[in-house]
């Protein structure tokens, strides 16, 4: 009996929407931040914003066939950084954690919807610890399908560098994203 009762707390615990929600937004409440909006220009998908700390810059690259944001800090200038960001606003996302991988889950919000994270430290020497932290979202863009701006559209982003805390804070950061309200065609 006492087994069953071990496994029933596990499956609970691995059932999505079950784990409990890492408000990461404190994070962000006691370090200088600012708002920004990214404009996606291959997609459909309105501008978006986000609060970003104070020092980081976000960076659209051309290169991606669909849309690519870079969130980092100018100053660091380390072989690895300490902290930044990779945003993807694709319909296939080409996960950087790989499933063979050991990793925790923990659950955040965006918005009103919950998020999904696979959390990873990576300790392989020659390199110092690294922290990753990976989601995929459709619920961002469920609105904008509402319209026919974008279909099968989502949003990929990937935190990682050698600071801890700056991981969680740019998970925090990568939380706040928001569309801008978009209007239907008439």
């Amino acid at each position: 009996m006492k087994t069953f009762s071990i496994l029933l707390a596990l499956v609970v615990l691995l059932l999505p929407g079950c784990a409990k929600v890492k408000d990461r937004s404190a994070l962000l409440r006691d370090i200088p931040t600012e708002q920004v909006r990214m404009e996606p220009r291959h997609t459909q998908v309105a501008g978006m914003t986000l609060r970003i700390p104070k020092g980081f810059v976000v960076e659209w690259t051309e290169e991606a066939r669909y849309d690519k944001f870079y969130i980092y800090e100018p100053k660091d200038t380390g072989d690895v950084q300490q902290g930044m960001v990779t945003l993807d606003i694709t319909p296939d996302p080409a996960k950087l954690i790989p499933d063979t991988a050991k990793y925790e889950r923990s659950v955040g919000k965006m918005g009103e919807h919950e998020v999904q994270w696979r959390e990873r430290t990576v300790t392989e020497p020659p390199a110092a610890k690294l922290f990753q932290r990976e989601m995929v979202t459709r619920e961002l863009f469920k609105d904008a399908e509402k319209y026919n701006r974008v279909e099968g559209l989502v949003l990929h982003a990937f935190v990682v560098g050698t600071d801890s805390l700056l991981v969680e804070r740019l998970t925090a950061t990568v939380e706040t994203i928001s569309l801008v309200p978009m209007k239907p065609n008439l």
